[in-house]
């Protein structure tokens, strides 16, 4: 300790004696490695918090994809064609006209028929969709209860039972009549469904009518086209025609002025008022089309967001891939594992996501054998599981806007007006938006060259002369602990060696005596 002791004075007294220029070398040494240091440490820090950067670009494209658009029409405005009235005796007897099931899918249905399917295909989407989550249990009671006054749900719940069995008899899929009962119900009041091209000798482009949803309050479908249909948008202006009519004699009423909504995202329906827990993006999306309005709707794409993946509050997002379930999917299967929750069956609109082997254990519901305490289940609700579902990193972000003229005809020189009439024109508008595009501050690479930039800015090395450095201090730490080891070792066969003489002096004194 004392040689440490003078050796230390002797180092103080060396650095006092030492000259001006010196002292401030050694004193500009040592503030540049505490720069060093501090800097290297907070380029650490920020390497581990995994920042992101966003670099925008501006797109200016010669062609714009088609988006895949959503167009809702009020359910009474589309019933308003079809007589009311709910006769299954009359509906057994016209299915059983059918000889087989292909048949049955060409050909077309009697109005009962397609009314009966109809409306028994809405009731299963409002009880099993159209509902907050929070509030199933107390909506499948009542179902399957009726208060007084609304003894019409016993009828759709054997409607819904009706057409489970006819599935179930006649091996069909759900989504096999779902499109069938939606297209026939549909086809009378579509009068016009064009796609506009500027091509006027090219062939003209064939599309259908895709049901998405059915409900009490919305029909909602999807213009669809095969492979060879499928063009791009290629010119500014009108790209799409569609023309709905109502019967006349729902005039006046107030459901026929409800309006017919589209949205650009292509969303089965318009989700956002039925859930919990999280929205829906609102841009893309307008819900006023009128009665006896033509709309001029010019759509835009506004901007591209390209995002990492992340779980941050605001800003969590998926990159998914062609079998990943996306926000709705995932949004649909919490509500058929909450309806297993309540009615121990699966729900017959989301049947289509359940697992090989899951009918078995939860088969298709039967309401009327749903037993449900609405005391202990009522605070049954999605939310936990919603939590688990995530927005598509990849968005595109529309600008929409309308505009509105009367729609009218020539009628014995005379203007008027169609009020049962709704025209709406799809115009597309700029092909130029702006591309945001995420992505991580350092790679690998990027932070080791960083890292290098950080350590030769103050003390001018760089990461050859750090490696060498860190050689040289690993090659003396070794010989030094390789030192040490032998010390020990030299030690300890010292004390050994001396034992064991000690005790051969012990042994031979012994034998003297």
């Amino acid at each position: 300790m004392a040689e440490d002791t003078f050796n230390l004075r002797k180092a103080w007294t060396n650095f006092v004696h030492m000259p001006f220029r010196h002292k401030a070398f050694w004193f500009l040494a040592i503030f540049l490695l505490i720069l060093t240091v501090r800097d290297t440490f907070n380029l650490f820090n920020e390497y581990l918090d995994d920042p992101m950067k966003a670099d925008m670009n501006m797109i200016l494209n010669e062609t714009m994809t088609l988006p895949n658009i959503t167009f809702c029409i009020p359910t009474k405005q589309v019933l308003s064609h079809f007589p009311n009235g709910n006769d299954t005796a009359t509906v057994i007897k016209q299915l059983a006209k059918f000889k087989n099931n292909e048949e049955m899918l060409k050909k077309r249905w009697p109005p009962e028929l397609a009314l009966h399917a109809f409306q028994s295909l809405a009731a299963m989407f409002t009880v099993e969709r159209e509902m907050l989550g929070s509030h199933m249990a107390q909506v499948l009671y009542r179902f399957n209860n009726p208060p007084k006054g609304r003894e019409f749900l016993n009828e759709k719940r054997k409607g819904i039972q009706f057409w489970v069995d006819q599935m179930a008899k006649r091996n069909l899929t759900f989504d096999e009549i779902f499109q069938k009962a939606g297209k026939e119900v549909l086809m009378k009041s579509i009068k016009q469904m064009v796609r506009i091209t500027k091509d006027d000798e090219g062939p003209r482009i064939k599309l259908w009518p895709k049901i998405t949803w059915i409900s009490r309050t919305y029909v909602c479908f999807q213009p669809t086209y095969d492979e060879d249909n499928y063009k791009p948008i290629a010119d500014q202006g009108s790209f799409f025609f569609l023309q709905v009519v109502q019967n006349k004699a729902n005039e006046n009423t107030e459901e026929s002025k409800r309006c017919i909504s589209v949205d650009f995202h292509g969303y089965p329906f318009d989700w956002s008022k039925f859930t919990e827990g999280g929205g829906t993006s609102r841009d893309g999306y307008h819900e006023n089309l009128c009665p006896g309005l033509r709309h001029d709707v010019t759509v835009e794409v506004k901007n591209k967001y390209d995002m990492l993946e992340n779980d941050e509050a605001g800003t969590a997002c998926r990159d998914f891939s062609d079998e990943d379930e996306d926000e709705f999917t995932c949004r649909t299967r919490c509500r058929m594992e909450l309806i297993r929750e309540l009615c121990h069956c699966t729900p017959i609109t989301t049947k289509y996501l359940a697992e090989d082997g899951d009918l078995e254990t939860f088969p298709p519901c039967n309401y009327s054998q749903c037993v449900i305490d609405v005391q202990k289940q009522s605070n049954r609700s999605e939310q936990a599981c919603t939590k688990r579902c995530y927005r598509d990193c990849h968005q595109l972000r529309y600008s929409v806007s309308v505009d509105q003229k009367v729609s009218v005809t020539e009628v014995e020189d005379q203007r008027v007006r169609n009020s049962n009439v709704t025209s709406i024109f799809l115009l597309w508008g700029s092909f130029e938006y702006i591309e945001v595009t995420q992505s991580r501050v350092y790679t690998t690479a990027s932070f080791i060259g960083e890292l290098g930039g950080v350590i030769g800015m103050w003390l001018g090395l760089s990461m050859l002369s750090l490696i060498q450095m860190m050689t040289w201090a690993t090659e003396k730490l070794f010989v030094k602990a390789t030192d040490v080891a032998k010390d020990v070792k030299n030690d300890y066969e010292r004390r050994h060696s001396s034992a064991q003489d000690l005790t051969a002096k012990n042994n031979s004194i012994r034998q003297r005596k």
